[in-house]
């Protein structure tokens, strides 16, 4: 019976550690919002691709995006990424 405690607790330990790393993982380092034929993309579209993202942007920096957007979806682009700064990345480490 002991045994099976101390397997239970590893199990629980391993498993709070590889979520931790999880959280901290910096997952692609674009923000990408999708360019429709025929139709310009929209702030809900630019929200969304913010959201997808996992990372933030401020509403300044949402309707900077919107409008290079809509300048490369107009020049025929597919997609638009935006790599936010290291500083913004998600779980990104500074030094102050």
């Amino acid at each position: 019976m002991k045994i099976y405690r101390i397997g239970i607790a590893a199990l629980a330990i391993l498993a709070g550690a590889v979520s931790a790393q999880a959280h901290e993982y910096d997952p692609g380092g674009k923000i990408v919002v999708s360019c429709k034929e025929g139709w310009a993309p929209y702030m809900a579209d630019v929200a969304h691709a913010v959201e997808r993202s996992h990372y933030w942007a401020t509403p300044g920096a949402r309707k900077e995006m919107l409008t290079i957007s809509r300048e490369a979806c107009a020049s025929g682009a597919k997609r638009v990424a935006f790599v936010p700064p290291a500083d913004q990345r998600y779980g990104a480490v500074t030094k102050d």
